[in-house]
Order: C-alpha cells, then sequence, then structure tokens
C-alpha cells in the first residue's frame, strides 16, 4: 500500500494515476500550438474507448478558408471536432492549430 498525505492510495488508483499523466504526457507530445492554420497529420479518429472511427486523417486548412464537414450518421463528423478542441485525445499522428481561444468553429 502507498501513503499519500494520509491517504490509503490502491494500487488501482496508482495505475490510473500512471496512465492519466502517460496519456497528458503522450497528448502534449502531439498537439502544437501554431498560428493560422489546422493541420492534422495523420490523425486517425477514435473514441476514448479505442474504438476507431476513421483511418489516419491528413488535411491542411489555412487561415480564411471555409471547410464544410458533410457525412452521415456516426461517421465521425463531431468527433473530429472533439479532436480539434481537445476534448478527445490523439493517439497517433499529429495536430497542430491555433491556440482554442483564437480558435472559432461551429460544429
Amino acid at each position: 500500500m502507498l501513503f499519500f498525505l494520509g491517504f490509503d492510495v490502491s494500487k488501482r488508483r496508482r495505475q490510473a494515476t500512471f496512465y492519466l499523466i502517460f496519456l497528458v504526457f503522450v497528448l502534449e507530445l502531439k498537439l502544437h500550438e501554431i498560428k493560422d492554420v489546422i493541420i492534422f497529420d495523420n490523425v486517425p479518429i477514435v473514441t476514448p474507448s479505442g474504438e476507431k472511427l476513421v483511418k489516419p486523417l491528413s488535411i491542411t486548412i489555412n487561415h480564411g478558408e471555409n471547410v464544410i464537414v458533410t457525412g452521415p450518421n456516426g461517421c465521425g463528423k463531431s468527433s473530429l471536432f472533439r479532436i480539434l478542441g481537445g476534448l478527445w485525445p490523439i493517439f497517433t499522428g499529429s495536430l497542430s492549430s491555433p491556440s482554442l481561444d483564437e480558435l472559432f468553429y461551429i460544429p
């Protein structure tokens, strides 16, 4: 058992904390802040539970370009914006975009 500030920390919690720290570290390596462009470089759309929705996607959207994302229900349209907004993790590839306070989109 591990004790931290008087609290008993179970093995399961230690593992969960390790995975969370690992995910934050990995995500930081895959997210790059850049001005005036959004670049998805070999980024698959994968749910947080690991379900792959879309094969790796590579696209560059420059400042001033208008983009419409269309497709049938469940194909990954909203999921693309969840990744862009940092709500879902990037498992492979990399994403470069302006900071969230400089980014505006209507999902």
